[in-house]
This record gives C-alpha cells, sequence and structure tokens, in this order.
C-alpha cells in the first residue's frame, strides 16, 4: 500500500501541538498563581484603593524597590510553616487540602518586616481558591499555625475561632460596621489592639524582635471577599489612606527580598513599555523567525501538502515529445525528427493493429507483417515509406523532406482505413 498523503495533515498536526501547548499551560497554572484573584486575594484591595485616590500596587517581584516610596507594605501569608518548604501536591486532591499554598521563609519574612508592613495571618487551605466559597471545614489547624509563627516572629500569640457565621466589629471612635465570616482572632501579649480586644484581637500593632508592624488575624476583612461585606471596604480607605499617608501601599506577593537602597528604581506602574521591551533588539530577531517559521508551517500544511493547482500544467509523453521536437529544429536537425516521427507512428499503429502485448521487436516490421496478410502490397508501399524516411540526411532540402513526410502520412491513413475493423477498440 503507498504512503498516500492525507489532505491537511500538517495542518491537523499544528492544531494537535496548540492543543498540546494549551493543556500543558492550564496543568502548570498551579492554584498559587490565580490566588491574587481568588476569594483568598487583595488584588481587588489594590484597585479599590487605587479607584479611592490611594497609590497602591501589587507586587510578585521581578524587579527592586525604591523603599523610601513604600508607606506600608501588604504583606498577606499563605503558609502555615516559615520553617519549611512544603512539597507540591501530588493531585488535585492535595492541592485542595494544602495549608501551605506559598511559601515564604522565616529569614525573608523577618527582613520584610523592616519596612512599615500589615502582616496578614493565613486562615483558608487551597479548597477556598479552588472552590471559591468559605467554609469552617476549610480552614487551617490553629494551633499549628500558632505555634509557626509564634517562633517566626520572635512573640507569644494563639490564635482561636469565633463562632461559625458572620460577625461583626467595630472601630473605636470611627463608625464603621465590619463584618467578618467565621473569624479567626489572636491573642498577642505584644500586641496593643485597634480592632477588637486584648483576649481575641482582630487588627493590632505589635513588636516581636527588632520590628515593629501592624497584624491582621483574618484576612477576611479586607480579602477580594471581605471587601463585599458591610463596612469593609469604606474602612480600608479610611485605614490605608492614615496608615501609608503620602507613600504607597503596596500588595506584596513576592517570596523574596526585593527591596535595595542602591538601586533607585522608582516604584511605578507596569504599561506597554514594559512588554515592549521583549520585541526590542535582539528579541525582534526571534519574533521575527517565530513569524517565519510560522508562515513555512501553514504554507507546508495549505499549499504544498495539499492538492496539486487546477491550472498546473502537467507533463507527461506528450509534453516531453513536444520539447525534444523543438529542440531537434533549433539545432538543425530535421531528419532526425522525421524519423522518430515516423518511430513514434510506428509504435501507436502497432499498438492499435496489435494491441498493447505485442512483445518486444521493431513496431514497422511487426506493422507490416501484420498488413501484409490483409493487403501484400500495402506492406510494399508502407516499407518503400519508411525507407525513404530513414535515408533522409540530416539537413534535408525542406520540399524532400515534405513530400517523404506526406507520402508516409498517407500509407498510415490508408492502412488505418483498410485495417479499421481490426484497429477498433477492444
Amino acid at each position: 500500500m503507498s504512503g498516500r498523503r492525507i489532505p491537511g495533515g500538517d495542518i491537523a498536526l499544528l492544531l494537535g501541538v496548540i492543543v498540546a501547548l494549551v493543556a500543558a499551560w492550564a496543568w502548570l497554572a498551579r492554584p498559587e498563581r490565580a490566588l491574587p484573584r481568588s476569594a483568598m486575594g487583595f488584588d481587588g484591595l489594590a484597585s479599590w484603593l487605587e479607584q479611592g485616590g490611594i497609590d497602591a500596587r501589587t507586587f510578585s517581584g521581578g524587579t527592586y524597590l525604591d523603599p523610601d516610596g513604600i508607606g506600608l507594605r501588604i504583606l498577606p501569608l499563605y503558609d502555615t510553616d516559615p520553617f519549611t518548604t512544603a512539597p507540591p501536591p501530588a493531585d488535585r486532591q492535595a492541592a485542595r487540602r494544602a495549608q501551605d499554598l506559598v511559601d515564604m521563609n522565616s529569614y525573608v519574612l523577618q527582613r520584610k518586616l523592616a519596612l512599615p508592613t500589615l502582616l496578614i495571618l493565613p486562615k483558608w487551605r487551597g479548597e477556598v481558591a479552588e472552590r471559591g466559597r468559605m467554609h469552617p471545614a476549610f480552614a487551617n489547624d490553629t494551633a499549628a499555625v500558632s505555634a509557626r509563627f509564634a517562633a517566626a516572629l520572635g512573640m507569644p500569640l494563639s490564635l482561636r475561632r469565633a463562632e461559625a457565621g458572620f460577625v461583626g466589629f467595630t472601630v473605636p471612635e470611627q463608625d464603621f460596621d465590619l463584618q467578618v465570616y467565621a473569624p479567626q482572632l489572636v491573642e498577642a501579649p505584644q500586641c496593643e489592639p485597634l480592632i477588637g480586644s486584648a483576649r481575641g484581637m482582630l487588627l493590632g500593632r505589635c513588636e516581636g524582635g527588632e520590628s515593629t508592624f501592624l497584624l491582621l488575624s483574618d484576612p477576611d476583612l479586607l480579602s477580594n471577599t471581605g471587601l463585599a461585606l458591610g463596612d469593609n471596604a469604606a474602612f480600608a480607605r479610611w485605614f490605608f489612606a492614615e496608615a501609608a499617608g503620602d507613600g504607597t501601599v503596596l500588595v506584596d506577593y513576592s517570596t523574596s527580598l526585593w527591596i535595595s537602597e542602591w538601586s533607585g528604581e522608582e516604584l511605578r506602574h507596569r504599561g506597554w513599555a514594559d512588554l515592549a521591551r521583549y520585541f526590542a533588539w535582539p528579541f525582534s530577531l526571534l519574533w521575527a523567525a517565530a513569524g517565519v517559521l510560522l508562515a513555512l508551517t501553514l504554507w507546508r500544511g495549505a499549499v504544498r501538502g495539499g492538492p496539486p493547482l487546477r491550472r498546473a500544467r502537467r507533463f507527461g509523453r506528450g509534453t516531453g515529445l513536444a520539447a525534444q521536437a523543438r529542440l531537434m529544429r533549433l539545432s538543425g536537425h530535421d531528419g532526425d525528427l522525421l524519423r522518430a516521427h515516423a518511430a513514434a507512428r510506428m509504435q501507436a499503429l502497432a499498438a492499435q493493429i496489435i494491441g498493447p502485448h505485442r512483445g518486444a521487436g521493431d513496431a514497422g516490421e511487426q506493422v507490416r507483417a501484420r498488413v501484409a496478410r490483409h493487403d501484400p502490397g500495402l506492406a510494399r508501399q508502407l516499407g518503400e515509406a519508411l525507407q525513404a524516411i530513414t535515408a533522409l540526411p540530416g539537413r534535408p532540402a525542406p520540399a524532400e523532406a515534405l513530400a517523404r513526410l506526406g507520402a508516409f502520412e498517407t500509407i498510415i491513413e490508408e492502412i488505418r482505413h483498410e485495417l479499421g475493423a481490426a484497429i477498433r477498440p477492444r
């Protein structure tokens, strides 16, 4: 069986590769990458503050920041144990049950507290980011979180959970009705409560180790989900305007130290200019090469590997003979041309009279033998006409060549007329 090409096979292969790449990207999209926009994230907070005229940014690393421009860093934690690195989840179910979603080691955590920081303790497992809803059964183990962060922050603290459902909180000397679902509160002797009490603090100012920082025990007060409850959104604008002053509110998702006093790089919005850098020299060569490769691939699949063009001229036996005849005419070999013509005519006549399976041998002799059975005189005339053409010189006189060719063609037509019944298609 011949290896016949399947029309459009290359395009199908290209589409298969694209589907595979999309599937690989979806598989590699770990839950933590969706955290900033999930129910547990704080992208909504940064957007809400910026709409209220407060300079707010989200930051995931990749460039050094000028510490002088940061008024308050918001540091949400998604790691219940800053002293160990959690192994990646084996499957989707393990990812849902995971408590350590983004690792943050204790050294980086302590160094980040050197700037004015609002530290937000972890509350939920990965199931909340996956399902997009909250339930007390999806919460972390408060005892384990308390022990780990007491050691990491260098101060005693103890987390506890209030009853399930929504609980209201008030802000001293302010008219805000705050709402938190199944609140997680902390008792920390080294912290001054700003919201809540010493036995159950929601927000406070703490002194741990060598740093002074703000501590939020429950992320749902300011998370993407929590901003929609009660007066939480209005409180956020008032609180960060007071806490950050004229500086930038930085929602920091990074897990490394990106503060460098010698960098001199200002904190700014990311814009199209940042993306344009990847299309400038020398990256433009890579994009050009990728474009050429894509064009060749599409052409290979759509044209080269497709059906032949309808207007394409077919190269067959007739085309080859016409080209050979033209070459002979241009080179002055008219006699050779007539001999080749006579041989071709005899080949065709032999195939008509005797059939396609006539065997090897001189076609002229085979035709004369068959014609002689019906008319010996006609067979003799055919032999004389063939001999006359064979005897032509390389460059015969035009009149003589035309006369001999005319006599030969007349004999051919007489044979076809006399043997008409014998040469009909079988």
